[in-house]
């Protein structure tokens, strides 16, 4: 008996940005499997987005990889479940040369 394949998760990092004009902001970057990272984009229907780093699951009709600009973009439609994760280690924890 197989199980069918309803959805896909993917690692979000939410980072916090500022305009010119002193407006606050986040940007999202999804995490692909050898670690790297691309653009993630959400619609305007999406609710509730992400605010700290997360793993989304998204419907597999729901999401799609923009390849028409320099660097590719995932775009999701909508958004089934959201789990935050935390982080498992600290600052003190992390050589100054990785991040």
């Amino acid at each position: 008996m197989s199980k069918e394949i309803t959805a896909k998760e993917f690692t979000i990092l939410v980072k916090k940005g500022t305009t010119k004009e002193g407006k606050d902001f986040n940007y999202y970057r999804a995490v692909k499997k050898d670690g790297s990272l691309m653009d993630c984009r959400f619609r305007k229907e999406v609710t509730p987005l992400p605010t700290v780093k997360s793993i989304i699951s998204v419907p597999l009709d729901a999401w799609n990889i923009a390849t028409n600009r320099e660097y590719p973009t995932l775009w999701v439609s909508a958004i089934n479940d959201t789990v935050p994760v935390q982080s498992t280690f600290t600052k003190s924890d992390v050589d100054g040369d990785i991040f």
